[in-house]
């Protein structure tokens, strides 16, 4: 997983793009994958929470059912 990066230069750099292109060359080196960022996983739980509710019994999916992360890169 990704964390906050913080840009301390005096340049305009858009750290999500920095961010991304990282994670890219992390991903194609094969060696990592990774999990879903804070705001992505409570959009699954939201959802998934929803489903306990609303969807069939066949096809509603469990709550807890996600993959934890190993490590947490961060740049301040």
């Amino acid at each position: 997983m990704v964390g906050t990066v913080i840009n301390k230069s005096l340049e305009h750099i858009n750290t999500e793009t920095f961010v991304k292109d990282l994670e890219r060359e992390l991903i194609n080196s094969g060696e990592v994958k990774f999990v879903a960022s804070s705001a992505e996983r409570q959009e699954v739980r939201q959802e998934r929470a929803e489903q306990q509710e609303n969807a069939n019994d066949e096809t509603r999916k469990k709550m807890k059912n996600e993959n934890g992360a190993d490590y947490m890169l961060r740049a301040r």
